[in-house]
Parts: structure tokens; C-alpha cells; sequence
């Protein structure tokens, strides 16, 4: 009661003190601003608040300058006085302070009243309010980068806004957590985001609608919360995340909007969603895509969309349309939202349509007569075109409704050169088109090999062909080297014009041109009429690489070594005048002299060096360098080793007969144990057989059979209940106790692998390649299993079915066409006792050329030169070979000549070496494009003192005619012992039902013929008949044991 009765005195004193002020009032007036430490205005504060003023005192309305005033604040409801400071006034009248100035003591909270005194009259006052601000009310909103609304798609980031008001409705600067927001979303809630508002009151989070997968979509319920205890609902927001509601389907191909497609073509689409009239953001969920064939209630494809910014889809899956009949028909392309309502569709047609241009060349020029045609299942009516390189119509025909085949004889235009369609359309629609090449001539290059040496002379070839009729045609253009020098930089260098139909010319690649670059020789070429063409060749410019070879490995004291060297830049093109310089060591010391050579035009050398009678057993070295250049700055260096051994030379060697076995199947190994290069039976073998996994080492491997070879074989039995990799080692030994060891199987050892299994079905075919018009057979075996019913299907490279049956005795065969054959691909089913079993094997049909040769005749003596007929046959229709053939003449595993020819037939001059070593050689003569796969291997003789053998006449015949002979007689001989054997085998064979599994005999050995050609019988790749020789390799080995070629 009392403090009442005091406050009341004290709010009289007061009272009569601001009238008594009031009476006494001279006109001093003026202004107050109160700002919190951030300059805002505002009548209110916190208790950790700074409080600054900016005050302005007038005197009758001018500014009071330079004058002291005080400045008291009061805090009511008994606060009392809390600050007395005095300032002095600028020449505006004003002055700023703050809090701290009159060193204020207490922020309570209450009413606070500020005064501004002068000369003891109040000038101006202002009141303001000390508070504790809670979270009282707040609103909440969404937005799209920063674009309210409250409708997002699938894909959309929500940014979420809350501005929070206090107890006085004024912006509450909040500290984390005082403010946070639920979302809540088909009952659950999905997201809780704690906000710290600035002094506005406000702040912002993210959600993630797709973050919620295919349960994203529909409303959801956002309530803002204070950090009472328990929390405070102060506000609520809401949002919808939509479905699309509509969307734009366009069938494509390769990108161009088509609702006709032909057998064998991609459908892709171009997609865009919307909702309402915007485009739709969606992830995988909002939409997606069904293929239907028209009638059918299963869909072809049924995929998800994805969408970007722009409501297009970025994920396009396309639709393979088959080669079938039952391909074609109308399809249709429907999209349906999250919630399965259709919202877009399109239909398209898939019809057989094929534009052919008759005869097939990767070229035409001006003149060609040819045939258009087409084929279709088309039943409209159509209009086939050709149009020029912008596509403008140059010809055009209407063709009828039900017109399905379709033809027209064309001349080609005499237009510029260029790329030209047939295109067919359906109205204004484009179904399919077909370009073709336009072209007078063409003009094709080559280099005499691939990389060279800087300095090096090169030789280019070239030939300009009238794409008309094949022919030459004259032409004039020129050439030029392309490169990067040795400082980094791009060069040039213009070399030689050209004129004529074909030519040659050397040329010097630039001394400075860097090591380890590409360079390009650019060839332009133009008639009299105004056409022209050009080509690019490129070039390596190398390092110097060297290869030394000897003739054998092992040596004896006092033994001759015969060094070959090679020089060559890159993989394999010669570096030719080398200089070499060579020297034998034996650790570390020269042996005897050394010497200096040089590379011939094919950058080989060679030199015989006598080993020394008295040189110790070791390793000797050759060390050899080389080099060129006109600075003598391009050089290399190499070493090769070989072994002297006054002890022979003992070497085993196993032969792998097949690679897949069953268990319990006998397996019979031939093997041969050489000393110093000749068969030896002096020796025992010993083996040990092992079975593991695919991956076990020798030490992992469990051993299944151990003991010695006898005559030639290594014998045993496989168990009959493990499968596994077979692995096989060996050891010969000598009664002088020299040793050598082979082996077989395994990993790492240089030799297929040999497998054990008990079931396995194996399909092949009995060539490699094939040529039109041949019969392919190929033959099925099932290992560990019985047959009891199969199948094959034969198919083209589409998949199209082209042949169908059931094997007879493990064997079928299919005749391939003479025209337009191509690889087929044979598939069997089986159906055995314990499983089924499925295998595929293709059979490749050959399109490109071949080469038939006929020497003239078979025996040469060394320098002498070879007589080659040849005839060059296109088999298959691919590209004519408009700038000729490169041909390669070798004599296996010696010597080795590149030709350029450029005319389907002639005459081969071969100058045989002078160093060629007496006695038979295998001779070839094959295209460079043509591979191994049709080689004619054709046989010569070399012999230096034949005399009359060579070069006269025995018994009246000249020397082929007499080794033809010799050979007959040979043969007949074999053929007679083979006949007798044979019969002696049959008869053990049928007193012996259980007689050791023997390998195959031997085929006999044909001559080579007269006249070379293509030959199923010369192709060196056969099946089953030539066993590998695995172990150490010695040259000029005797034949494997009898019954084996190897």
C-alpha cells in the first residue's frame, strides 16, 4: 500500500514538474530517431539491444548551434532515471550518441521516456519500450526460384519462406530453432527444417519432392511452430506437387520426326509434358511411356520419362523394329501420368521399304546408267525423287496405289561432284532415302611403306581413276608434305606436280622433321572439265629400331654363327643404309674382331662370325650399333645373346594332340627329344600329370599319373569322376645326365589350355573363311552326354531363318548362294540324356579380291629370276579397287617383296637373293588385303650346284620336268606303303577291339600345282590334324615321329 501511495506521489511530482516545465516553455523544439547497433529504426528494443539516437534542437525552427543539452532517459513503474549525458549541438542543431555514452546501468524491461533538455526546458522527448520478443504469429509460403506459387512438378526444388512476427507484431530476429516448420504428407511427416530469422523475421529452407519417390505426389500440410514447451502453433502453409496433365508425342528417327518406318529402323520420340499450359519438370516417376502394337492389350516397351526444365524428355529409349513380315502394322505410342490417366499418344506405321540403286558401287559418275528401284508393302500411293545435295528435286515420279515394286532406268546427271539421294515420299512425308556419291574421278595413293627416318627417300605412287568406266584419266594436280619439325612447329613442304592417269616419284623426308610424329602427304588432282578429288596418305616419321637374329641358339667352340640384322623404323618398315658396327663379348670382353656393315635397300645385313676354338662355355653377347643421317644423329643400339657349350644340346618337346577330354578317356601325348638338333631315343621321359581348377597353379593341382614315355608317347588314363585343367610336365634325361623339360596345359605356359569335363557340346565348322557359292559343313559333338534329339537353324547375319533340319551322323551343311552370299550363323538344340544344350558357330563368307598365280617354273638357282603369271578376281560386291592392289611375293620365313599393280592381270619379275640357301622353300604370292585366308602355297627349289639338274636336261627332260618326276615316283612309293599299312591296320583293328587310341595318320602330301589358285586343299588351316609343338624351338629340327606333321 505504501509503495502505491509513493508511486502515485512521485507520478504528481512529476506531472507538476512537466507543467510547471510547460509554463515556463520557451519554442524549443526538435527531433528524435532511435536505431538499434544495425541502424534500424524502431520504438522498441531487447535487453541485449544497443540503443543509438540522432537528435535534432531547434530554436523558433533554427537550428540551436553549438550549444550544450542534456539528454536524460526514465524508466517508468519505478525503473527510475537510467542515463544523464550531455552533447553539444553542430551547426545543424543535431548530435548523435548512445547508450554507452552516459554510462546507462540497467537495460530493464518496461516504458522508457527520453528527454532532451536545454538550459533546463525540455526541447523534445520520445518513448520506447525494453521487451523480451517471443515467436507469436508467423506466415509461411512457397516459391520457384523465388516466384511464389504452391503448385510444383516432380522434379521442382520447394523453397520454402516463413516471416515470424512477436507479441507486438514486430519482426522477431529469432536465434536457431526459435522458429521451425513441420511438412507433412499423406499422414506422415517428410520433412522438419529448424529456421533462424534475421530482423526482417525472416528465412527459407529447401524440400525435395523427388526425394519421396513415387509417393510424391498430391498436397501436403506445412505448420509453423514457436520453441515453447510445448510448441506453439503459430502458423501453416500448404503446397501441391502435381502430375502432368497433358504431353506432346512425336515418333522420330535419328532425330527426324517420322510416323512411317521401314524394317530394320530405330523408333525413337521426341517427348514434352506439361501441366496446364508449362512445361513439367519430372524425374522418373510423374510419367512414363507404353508401346502398343495396334489391337494388342501387352505392351512392346514400357519405360519411365525424364524431363528437364523445359518438359522435355532426356531419356530416350528407342525401339528396334525387326526383318519380319510380322513386323509391320501400326503401332501406338501412349503417355500416362503417375495415377494411370492417358494424357498424349501417336501412332505410327512400320512398312517394308528398300531403295536400291542397280549395279551397287560405292560410286557413280556422270553418265552412269542405272536402275532405281523400290520395294515396299506400301499401300498408298507414293513419289520417289532424286534430289541434289541441298536436297532439291532434280527428277521425280508419282507411282501409284498397291505399286510394291517399283523400277526406273536413270541416267546420272552430268552435275558438279557431290552427294545425291533417292528419297521416298508418302505425300509430304519422307519415308527413307538412300545417298550415293557423285563423282567423276578418283585419285588413290600409296607409300612404298608406312614410317621412315628423317632424311629417308620415300616413294609415293599414285593413280587417278574414271569412276565412268574404270578406266585411267588424265589429270594434273599436285602434291604436298604435311609435318611437325623438330622444333614443335607445323611445316610444309610442296613436293611434286603430277599429270597423266599414274605415276611415281621419290622424295626426301625433311631433316628437321621431329621423331615420333604423324605427317600427311595432301594429293589434289582435276581434269580438263572441271572435276576434281583428292586423298590423304599418312606417314611416321620414327626412330631407329634394329632386330638381330641367329641361326640357331646354341653353338659349339669353333662353330660358325650366322648374324642377320634388320634395321626399321615403326612396327615393320625398313630403314635402309645403316651403317653398323658390331662386336662379340664374353662377360664383358671382346671376342675376336669386330666389324662394319651396311643395311641393303631392304635394311637387312648379315655377316658369318667364327667362334674360337679354345672359347670358354657361356653366354656370349653381340652388341651392335647403328647410324644414319647425314649428321650421323640418328642412332641405336642393341644386344642379342647366344650360347656356347662344348656339352650337346638336349631339348623336349611335347605335341598337345586336342584340348577337351572327358574322364576316363585315354590320353596318348607324342613327344621328341632332340640332342644338338637330331632325334635321340637315348633318353628317358619321365612325366607327371596333374588336374586342377581353371586357375590352379602346379603346386595346387592334384596329381592323377606319373611314370615314363615309351616309342614316342606318354600314356595314360584320365579317373572317371574329376574334372578340371589338365597340366602335364616332362623331363628327358640322358645317360651322361643332361636334361630338358617341357610342358603342357596350365597358365602361363605358352600352350592352350586342356580342359576335363564331362559335358560339352562343340560346334564348328571344318574351314575358316568361305567364298560364294561353296558348302559349308559343320559338325556337333557332345562330350560326356548321349544325344538324344537334335536341331539346327542356319540364319543370316539379321537373324533371318535360312535353313532348317536335323543333323545326319553329327554333320549338316548349307549351300551358300554365288550372288550377294554372306556370313550365316549355325545355332543347334540338344536334348541329351541328363540336359539340354545349345551352341552357335558363324561361318564367314569372304568379299574383297584374291590373287591366282602360276610360276613358270619350280627350280632357280640363287640371283636367279622368277616369272610370275597372276590374275586379280573380285569376289563378292563390295568396292572396286579404283587405285590398284598391293602384292606381296615371300618366300616363308625369309625374304619378302611388296609390288603395286594396277591391272587385274600381267606378269611378276622376282629377283630371287643371292644368298638364298639351297634346298626347298615354300613361295607365296597373296594380295595385302587378302590375309592368309585363301593363301596358295606353291613349292621352289634352290640349288647352287645343280648343273645339269638346274639348268640342262636328265634322260632328256629339263630339270622341273625331271624333279616332277622324281616326285611322281615318290609319291607312288608313299601311296603303295600307306596301302599296305592300311590293310595291316584294319586287320588289327578287327582282332583287337580294345587297341591303344593312335593318333591320325598323316594326310598325303600333294605337289604344289602348276597353276596357283584358290584351293579348299591349300588352305593352311586344317582341324585336328597338326599337332602344336610346345617347349624350346630349335630350327632345322627333323619331322615329328611317324603319324604326325609338325
Amino acid at each position: 500500500m505504501k509503495l502505491k501511495v509513493m508511486f502515485i506521489v512521485g507520478m504528481l511530482v512529476v506531472s507538476a514538474i512537466l507543467v510547471v516545465q510547460s509554463i515556463k516553455a520557451q519554442p524549443y523544439t526538435g527531433s528524435v530517431i532511435l536505431m538499434d547497433g544495425y541502424g534500424h529504426e524502431q520504438d522498441y528494443f531487447e535487453p541485449s539491444d544497443s540503443i543509438y539516437f540522432e537528435v535534432t534542437v531547434l530554436d523558433a525552427g533554427v537550428p540551436l548551434q553549438s550549444q550544450t543539452v542534456d539528454v536524460i532517459i526514465l524508466g517508468l513503474a519505478g525503473i527510475g532515471e537510467v542515463f544523464n549525458n550531455s552533447y553539444l549541438t553542430d551547426s545543424y542543431g543535431q548530435f548523435t550518441g548512445n547508450d554507452w555514452d552516459g554510462y546507462w546501468y540497467t537495460h530493464d524491461i518496461g516504458d522508457y521516456i527520453m528527454f532532451v533538455n536545454y538550459t533546463g526546458t525540455t526541447a523534445v522527448q520520445v518513448s520506447f519500450r525494453i521487451y523480451d520478443p517471443v515467436p507469436w504469429s508467423a506466415t509461411g509460403w512457397t516459391a520457384y526460384y523465388g516466384a511464389v506459387t504452391d503448385v510444383f512438378t516432380e522434379d521442382q526444388r520447394v523453397e520454402v519462406y516463413v516471416r515470424a512476427l512477436d507479441q507486438y507484431g514486430n519482426p522477431y530476429d529469432g536465434g536457431y530453432g526459435d522458429v521451425w516448420y513441420e511438412i507433412m504428407h499423406l499422414g506422415n511427416s517428410v520433412d522438419t527444417e529448424y529456421l533462424s530469422t534475421d530482423s526482417s523475421g525472416e528465412d527459407m529452407d529447401y524440400f525435395y519432392p523427388e526425394w519421396e519417390y513415387d509417393e510424391q505426389f498430391g498436397v501436403y500440410q506445412g505448420t509453423i511452430y514457436n520453441d515453447a514447451v510445448p510448441a506453439q502453433v503459430i502458423g501453416y502453409f500448404n503446397f501441391t506437387v502435381a502430375l502432368p496433365t497433358n504431353a506432346i508425342v512425336q515418333p522420330q528417327h535419328q532425330g527426324e520426326n517420322r510416323t512411317v518406318f521401314t524394317a530394320g529402323e530405330s523408333v525413337g520420340y521426341a517427348i514434352t509434358l506439361y501441366y496446364l499450359d508449362e512445361p513439367y519438370d519430372s524425374e522418373d516417376y510423374a510419367a512414363r511411356l507404353l508401346l502398343y502394337r495396334l489391337g494388342e492389350v501387352e505392351p512392346l516397351e514400357n519405360d519411365t520419362l525424364r524431363t528437364n526444365s523445359q518438359g522435355v524428355d532426356i531419356d530416350t529409349y528407342y525401339y528396334w523394329i525387326g526383318m519380319s513380315e510380322d513386323d509391320e502394322g501400326t503401332y501406338q505410342m501412349k503417355v500416362y501420368s503417375h495415377d494411370w490417366e492417358e494424357i498424349g499418344s501417336a501412332l505410327f506405321m512400320v512398312i517394308d521399304l528398300d531403295i536400291e540403286i542397280i549395279p551397287h558401287k560405292p560410286v557413280y559418275a556422270q553418265g552412269d546408267e542405272v536402275e532405281l528401284k523400290v520395294t515396299t508393302t506400301l499401300e498408298e500411293a507414293y513419289n520417289v525423287r532424286v534430289t541434289d545435295p541441298s536436297h532439291n528435286t532434280l527428277s521425280g515420279w508419282n507411282v501409284p496405289a498397291g505399286t510394291n515394286l517399283w523400277g526406273r532406268q536413270y541416267t546420272m546427271p552430268n552435275l558438279q561432284d557431290g552427294i545425291y539421294h533417292v528419297e521416298v515420299y508418302m505425300g509430304t512425308l519422307p519415308l527413307d532415302s538412300l545417298s550415293f556419291e557423285l563423282k567423276k574421278l578418283t585419285v588413290g595413293a600409296r607409300l612404298n611403306q608406312e614410317a621412315y627416318l628423317p632424311g629417308h627417300e620415300a616413294t609415293l605412287f599414285w593413280r587417278a581413276i574414271d569412276n565412268h568406266d574404270g578406266g585411267p584419266i588424265e589429270i594434273s594436280g599436285g602434291t604436298d608434305l604435311y609435318y611437325t619439325d623438330d622444333g614443335y612447329d607445323s611445316a610444309s613442304m610442296a613436293l611434286n606436280n603430277i599429270a597423266g592417269s599414274a605415276g611415281e616419284f621419290q622424295f626426301e623426308i625433311p631433316e628437321d622433321a621431329r621423331q615420333g610424329e604423324w605427317a600427311h602427304i595432301e594429293v589434289e588432282a582435276n581434269d580438263n572439265q572441271g572435276h576434281s578429288d583428292s586423298t590423304s596418305v599418312s606417314l611416321y616419321i620414327g626412330w631407329l629400331d634394329m632386330s638381330i637374329g641367329t641361326d640357331r641358339g646354341y653353338y659349339r667352340p669353333g662353330e660358325d654363327v650366322l648374324f642377320t640384322f634388320y634395321t626399321h623404323v615403326g612396327s615393320n618398315s625398313p630403314a635402309p643404309d645403316v651403317e653398323l658396327a658390331a662386336r662379340v663379348e664374353h662377360q664383358g670382353t671382346q671376342v675376336g674382331n669386330g666389324w662394319t656393315i651396311t643395311t641393303d635397300d631392304s635394311g637387312k645385313a648379315s655377316n658369318m662370325y667364327t667362334i674360337p676354338a679354345s672359347a670358354p662355355d657361356g653366354v656370349y653377347s653381340i652388341v651392335v650399333s647403328g647410324v644414319f643421317g647425314q649428321n650421323r644423329d640418328i642412332s641405336t643400339q642393341e644386344t642379342s645373346l647366344f650360347t656356347v657349350s662344348s656339352d650337346p644340346v638336349l631339348a623336349l618337346i611335347l605335341y598337345q594332340p586336342k584340348d577337351i577330354y572327358v574322364p576316363g578317356e585315354s590320353v596318348s601325348i607324342p613327344y621328341r627329344v632332340l640332342r644338338d638338333g637330331q632325334e635321340t631315343t637315348a633318353a628317358q621321359v619321365s612325366y607327371e600329370a596333374r588336374l586342377g581348377t581353371s586357375l590352379s597353379s602346379w603346386g595346387d593341382a592334384s596329381t592323377i599319373a606319373f611314370g615314363f614315355g615309351s616309342n614316342g608317347y606318354i600314356n595314360f588314363q584320365l579317373p572317371y569322376d574329376l574334372e578340371g585343367n589338365l597340366l602335364i610336365q616332362a623331363t628327358a634325361r640322358t645317360t651322361e645326365g643332361y636334361q630338358a623339360h617341357a610342358e603342357l596345359g596350365g597358365y602361363g605356359w605358352g600352350s592352350s589350355s586342356m580342359t576335363v569335363t564331362k559335358t560339352q557340346l562343340l560346334l564348328f565348322s571344318t574351314k575358316s573363311i568361305y567364298l560364294p557359292g561353296e558348302n559349308v559343313t559343320w559338325v556337333l559333338n557332345l562330350l560326356g552326354d548321349s544325344i538324344l534329339q537334335a536341331n539346327y537353324r542356319i540364319t543370316d547375319p539379321e537373324g533371318v531363318p535360312l535353313a532348317e533340319g536335323v543333323p545326319v551322323d553329327g554333320t549338316f551343311s548349307y549351300q551358300l548362294p554365288t550372288e550377294y552370299a554372306r556370313t550365316v550363323t549355325a545355332t543347334v538344340f540338344v536334348t541329351g540324356a541328363n540336359a539340354t544344350y545349345t551352341a552357335s558357330d558363324a561361318a564367314p563368307v569372304y568379299e574383297g579380291f584374291i590373287i591366282e598365280y602360276k610360276i613358270k617354273k619350280h627350280s632357280y638357282s640363287p640371283g636367279s629370276q622368277m616369272s610370275i603369271n597372276y590374275t586379280i578376281i573380285k569376289v563378292g560386291h563390295g568396292p572396286e579397287a579404283v587405285n590398284g592392289h598391293i602384292v606381296v611375293i615371300s618366300i616363308s620365313g625369309e625374304y619378302s617383296e611388296t609390288v603395286w599393280v594396277d591391272k587385274p592381270m600381267g606378269t611378276l619379275t622376282f629377283q630371287l637373293p643371292e644368298d638364298i640357301r639351297d634346298g626347298k622353300h615354300i613361295f607365296s604370292v597373296s594380295l595385302e588385303a587378302q590375309g592368309d585366308s585363301f593363301l596358295d602355297l606353291q613349292t621352289i627349289i634352290i640349288d647352287s650346284d645343280a648343273g645339269d639338274l638346274a639348268h640342262g636336261t636328265i634322260l632328256g627332260l629339263n630339270a622341273s620336268a625331271f624333279l616332277v618326276l622324281l616326285f611322281a615316283i615318290a609319291a607312288l612309293i608313299i601311296a603303295i606303303v600307306g596301302v599296305s599299312k592300311w590293310r595291316r591296320m584294319q586287320k588289327t583293328v578287327g582282332h583287337k577291339e580294345d587297341a591303344q587310341p593312335t593318333p591320325e595318320e598323316p594326310q598325303p602330301v600333294e605337289e604344289p600345282a602348276q597353276v596357283g589358285g584358290v584351293d579348299d586343299q591349300s588352305s593352311p588351316e586344317t582341324y585336328g590334324t597338326t599337332p602344336e609343338p610346345q617347349g624350346q624351338d630349335y630350327s632345322q629340327t627333323p619331322p615329328p615321329p611317324p603319324g604326325w606333321s609338325g
